[in-house]
């Protein structure tokens, strides 16, 4: 299936991937908005070290792949990144 991003700007994704990926972001915006700020820098166990950073992970992350769909290096997501 290959991605317009501009049709789906405004409306529902239509590929499993990015319904996915919209629902993912859903989720976690909506618990980023009932904890306290202060936790968002504690040192935490995890790989990025404080939920700040693991979220600064996720948004270059989805950058990353939103230019490479919007310049069209890719239109499918099993697709291999030229």
């Amino acid at each position: 299936m290959s991605i317009n991003t501009a049709s789906h700007a405004s409306s529902t994704p239509h590929d499993p991937s990015l319904r996915y990926d919209l629902w993912a972001n859903k989720r976690l915006t909506s618990w980023l908005m009932t904890i306290d700020r202060h936790i968002l820098y504690e040192k935490r166990g995890s790989s990025f070290g404080t939920i700040d950073l693991t979220l600064q992970h996720i948004l270059m992350a989805q950058i990353y792949w939103h230019a490479l769909i919007a310049r069209g290096e890719i239109n499918e997501f099993n697709a291999p990144v030229k």
